[in-house]
C-alpha cells in the first residue's frame, strides 16, 4: 500500500491511499504532473516497474524483467 500526503498541486492535497490491488510496493517516485512510477510485487511476480497515470489510475506494468 502506498498513501500519498499531498499539500496541493496535482495531487491535490491531504492523504491518498492508492488502488494497487495485490501489488506490494517498494519504492517510487512523483512527477512534476502527478504520475507516480513504482516498483512492486506480488505473489505471483517479482518486482516489476509500474506507473499510476494519477493517483485514480489503476497500476500499469511498464517491465517485464521477471520471466521463470
Amino acid at each position: 500500500m502506498i498513501i500519498i500526503y499531498a499539500r496541493g498541486g496535482t495531487l491535490g492535497g491531504g492523504a491518498k491511499e492508492l488502488s494497487l490491488g495485490d501489488l506490494e510496493p517498494g519504492g517510487f517516485s512523483i512527477g512534476p504532473h502527478g504520475e507516480i512510477a513504482f516498483v512492486a510485487s506480488s505473489s505471483a511476480d517479482a518486482s516489476e516497474l509500474y506507473c499510476l497515470a494519477s493517483a485514480d489510475a489503476q497500476p500499469r506494468r511498464l517491465t517485464d524483467l521477471n520471466t521463470w
